[in-house]
């Protein structure tokens, strides 16, 4: 808080997103309370659940409500958790999840669009999830089909590393694609 942004990116324009998954209701409150305001989920049910403890009881405490982000892969029959209840779905990687995000999404009537993220592995890991980069051009031209979603960027998640200049390539690659 109170810092400067990072040279080239407007002030506000990246947030903090606390890993709530598997962390009680009290603890996220006690979070909110304290000024985070964005939280990630990567696991349907449990955000289900945890989502109404939570909203509940910030409106009791007089907090604003939490902005929710799903971070983990989002499997079809879990989207009815997660369509048109958090702010982005950072990981999407298959057009039968967007298509059931749509059908989702589309009711009730939403506002907005419901925001997304396409998960791209960049370094082909066969243990991680993301869509090949070749395929990205198919699933991005899937969205203009669809009334009710909105791709806002990518994300990757490079191979894990003790020396952060490893990474570096990867997310190279990834603002290659975006460029593209």
């Amino acid at each position: 808080t109170g810092s400067a942004p990072a040279p080239g990116r407007a002030a506000g324009s990246a947030r903090l997103v606390a890993v709530s998954k598997t962390v009680a209701a009290a603890d996220i409150l006690a979070a909110l309370a304290a000024g985070q305001q964005d939280f990630g989920e990567s696991y349907g049910q449990e955000f289900r659940d945890k989502r109404v403890e939570v909203e509940t009881g910030a409106q009791a405490a007089g907090l604003p409500p939490p902005r929710w982000h799903f971070i983990g892969p989002l499997q079809t029959n879990k989207v009815k958790y997660v369509a048109g209840k958090v702010a982005l779905i950072h990981s999407i990687e298959a057009g039968d999840v967007l298509a059931e995000i749509e059908r989702r999404a589309a009711t009730p009537k939403p506002t907005a669009p419901q925001d997304c993220l396409i998960q791209v592995n960049v370094a082909g890991e066969a243990q991680k999830h993301g869509l090949a980069p070749a395929a990205l051009p198919a699933l991005l031209a899937s969205f203009a089909h669809l009334a009710n979603l909105r791709c806002t960027g990518l994300m990757v998640v490079p191979p894990f590393s003790d020396d952060p200049e490893e990474s570096r390539p990867h997310f190279v690659a990834l603002r290659r694609l975006r460029d593209e």
